[in-house]
């Protein structure tokens, strides 16, 4: 669990290696929808996206390879 202020949010990452070749994140992000935004962007051809929250809290992310995602 992550506190910054009054926000809880938690975050769980899984890193799955399938083999030499193949790789796999999964993620899933549980903040309070009320009080935090999305924004989805593009950074040298690199899809982003960006989580804010209140107090001037973020957290983003890029997607190399988001074919699938």
């Amino acid at each position: 669990m992550i506190k910054r202020g009054n926000i809880d949010t938690i975050i769980a990452i899984q890193d799955q290696f399938v083999n030499n070749l193949s790789h796999f994140w999964h993620w899933q992000l549980s903040p309070d929808p009320a009080e935090t935004n999305i924004t989805l962007g593009n950074e040298n051809n690199v899809s982003t996206f960006i989580i804010r929250g209140r107090n001037g809290s973020w957290l983003k992310g890029w997607l190399y390879n988001n074919q699938n995602a």
